[in-house]
């Protein structure tokens, strides 16, 4: 709720509790193989929920110019982040590009 009071959608203040009760914040939730697997079939339902939006009309509108733009704009956000998390974080290259 606390994120629809700030105009945001449900799955903004669901991601930002998820990493309040988990370990990478307040450890509250138990960390069993299930648990990680739940998590797992939930981000696969993410893809599946953002696909099912795709309005295929305007995807044959926008054509290959759209598919190049959104092809060249995820390959500048994987270098920079790549980048990032080689040399400000000091990861290994096949980690930075992981993290990317």
């Amino acid at each position: 709720k606390g994120a629809a009071r700030m105009s945001l959608p449900s799955l903004v203040g669901e991601i930002a509790v998820g990493l309040m009760v988990g370990p990478n914040c307040f450890d509250l939730a138990p960390k069993p193989k299930s648990l990680m697997m739940f998590g797992e079939v939930g981000l696969l339902l993410l893809f599946l929920e953002a696909g099912l939006d795709v309005d295929v009309e305007m995807l044959k509108l926008v054509g290959s110019r759209g598919i190049l733009l959104s092809l060249f704009a995820s390959t500048v956000a994987l270098v920079i982040g790549s980048l990032v998390a080689r040399f400000a974080l000091d990861l290994p290259w096949e980690e930075a590009f992981g993290a990317g």
